[in-house]
């Protein structure tokens, strides 16, 4: 009921009658089977309205006050002024100011039952439009005098309403305008901190790297110098080694010498001894 309402409520909008109209009956048809007398109103005053709209009297005086008793049976009061008032109006379309006046006055006690300014306004319009049709144009002045004092009274209320509304709108606006800047310079913040952050995140893991290079670097250089003297010390090592095996060799290669000194020093004198003998044997020959 309430979905076929709004689709009625739109195409209502929209002028087109005919789908309006088709949408508000089926609601009414839908809000009487649940028995929601507030629904039920409502589609009947949508579709008078249209039928009136329409230069349709007859059949929008039927809806308004078909409007009008479920209203009253539901205890909708609030909705009697202007419906009321509606039909008097109808009324008055049709020229008939006699059968508009008791719709007008019972509008105007609903409305001052109510205590609806508005409302109240509204019927002493209606009240003027009727007494001025019957031809009482005296009693149509006093109710156009009415009408204008409180719609004048209405209005600077509406104004100054309005102005209230506006200040306040003003002081709500300039509110979250400073609200919005101080988000955003919160938010600036924050995203400054967390710039900073990550690039003290950053600097610290670009340091430890460089840290560690270094600590690597060093270690190696340690290493190198490690495995350099080692080298040398073992370089070292060898040349005595070497020195030794030359000094060695030197010293064989001078004893080798010296036995050779020694060995051709006994060649020559077996030489001599063997010539002496010799000569000796030849000496005892003779």
């Amino acid at each position: 009921g309430n979905i076929y309402n709004n689709l009625g409520a739109i195409y209502m909008e929209e002028n087109q009658r005919d789908s309006a109209l088709y949408f508000f009956k089926s609601a009414a048809a839908h809000f009487e089977k649940v028995d929601f007398k507030r629904g039920l109103g409502y589609c009947n005053y949508y579709t008078a309205y249209l039928y009136q709209r329409a230069n349709d009297h007859k059949a929008a005086l039927q809806y308004f006050e078909k409007a009008a008793d479920v209203f009253t049976k539901s205890n909708n009061l609030a909705e009697l002024p202007n419906i009321y008032n509606c039909i008097a109006e109808s009324h008055l379309q049709m020229k008939n100011p006699s059968l508009a006046m008791p719709f007008a006055k019972k509008a105007l006690d609903e409305a001052m039952k109510e205590r609806s300014l508005y409302d109240m306004k509204e019927s002493y319009n209606v009240m003027r439009q009727v007494y001025q049709q019957s031809g009482d144009h005296k009693t149509a002045l006093e109710y156009y005098e009415k009408y204008v004092d409180l719609k004048d009274s209405l209005f600077n209320t509406e104004s100054t309403a309005q102005m209230a509304e506006m200040q306040t709108k003003y002081e709500t606006d300039k509110k979250d305008a400073e609200n919005k800047l101080l988000q955003e310079k919160n938010e600036s913040n924050a995203k400054t901190i967390t710039q900073q952050r990550y690039f003290g995140i950053a600097v610290g893991v670009i340091c430890v790297l460089l840290i560690a290079f270094a600590i690597v670097i060093f270690r190696s250089n340690k290493q190198k110098q490690r495995i350099n003297l080692e080298l040398e010390r073992k370089n070292a090592l060898i040349e005595r080694q070497k020195n030794l095996v030359e000094e060695k060799q030197k010293e064989i290669l001078d004893s080798i010498h010296y036995a050779k000194r020694i060995q051709g020093s006994l060649l020559t004198s077996e030489k001599y001894i063997a010539r002496t003998l010799v000569r000796l044997a030849n000496s005892t020959k003779k």
